[in-house]
């Protein structure tokens, strides 16, 4: 089973968070429409800013990155021929 945590599927849990607003409104909670769309687009910011520090937690700068080892350099052979 693949790793269902936030940093690596945010947008699940953001689908996941519409879904629950669309049942909420289903089963009779008087919302208008522009108060579904002020908390869908609440919730979308505050879920994107946590997943951006949740994928930032994992992100190697590149300031750390070890630099590449030199290649040895090709020395062409003695002419044949």
């Amino acid at each position: 089973m693949s790793n269902l945590s936030f940093s690596h599927e945010p947008a699940l849990y953001i689908g996941f968070a519409n879904a629950l607003l669309l049942v909420l409104v289903t089963f009779g909670v008087p919302l208008s429409g522009d108060q579904k769309t002020a908390i869908d687009t609440l919730l979308g910011a505050v879920l994107a800013i946590v997943a951006g520090i949740a994928i930032r937690s994992q992100v190697t700068p590149v300031s750390q990155i070890p630099a590449p080892v030199p290649a040895v350099p090709v020395v062409p052979g003695p002419p044949t021929g």
